[in-house]
């Protein structure tokens, strides 16, 4: 198991989402740590539009 499943399953994460990254940042100068984690979908997902008439696919506007 991977640390991006064993994070998605702590979060309770169904599919289709899930965490596609993870940053642990340490600033010992700081005495700060931080945790980032990025969360998506599997490719493919669809999604419930507004009107709740019907399941869409993503489109990315990239």
């Amino acid at each position: 198991m991977n640390n991006e499943s064993l994070f998605s399953m702590a979060l309770g994460l169904q599919s289709p989402w899930k965490v596609e990254e993870i940053i642990f940042s340490n600033d010992n100068i700081l005495e700060q740590n931080e945790l980032h984690l990025q969360i998506g979908f599997e490719s493919g997902a669809r999604f419930a539009d507004e009107s709740g008439g019907g399941l869409c696919q993503w489109h990315s506007l990239k």
